[in-house]
């Protein structure tokens, strides 16, 4: 079961290594160590699998999420190499992160753009360009998006 996972600040410290560090698991280059959900007390639960996350989020800067791994190999928090071992991942996660919005308008709150249309863009595109076969979490979306502008009307 594919699930999306949206960051926001995608390419700061936490976001960049919990991509790195999915992508590293995908990879089987390291153990699920101190995953929770990888204990055997949820062996039984059907959780999605590491290999089937997919990245994206919103960020303020533009320093390529490959670049930002590489500096945190730099400063000693990501082991030297990974970041080269998992570079198709990281690219991957790279095209789904949007420019964090900063408007209020009301056409925004409707999520005609900005973190909702992205959002919308991100699990299901209408146009059908992109896709990641994350309907049940875009039609969660969309439901808790109604819910939202219903109460706020």
């Amino acid at each position: 079961m594919r699930t999306g996972i949206w960051l926001i600040g995608a390419r700061g410290s936490v976001g960049t290594t919990a991509t790195l560090g999915a992508a590293a698991m995908r990879a089987g280059l390291v153990a699920p160590t101190g995953c929770v959900t990888a204990r055997p007390d949820f062996a039984s639960v059907p959780l999605t699998e590491f290999g089937d996350l997919v990245f994206g989020g919103h960020e303020l800067v533009d320093t390529p999420l490959l670049k930002r791994a590489e500096q945190l190999v730099d400063a000693r928090v990501v082991p030297a190499g990974l970041p080269a071992l998992v570079e198709r991942d990281l690219r991957a996660a790279e095209e789904e992160i949007r420019p964090s919005p900063l408007a209020t308008a009301p056409d925004q709150r409707a999520g005609l753009y900005g973190p909702l249309a992205e959002l919308a863009f991100f699990f299901k595109d209408p146009l059908g360009t992109r896709e990641h076969g994350l309907e049940r979490q875009y039609d969660t979306l969309v439901t808790w998006a109604h819910s939202v502008s219903s109460a706020a009307s």
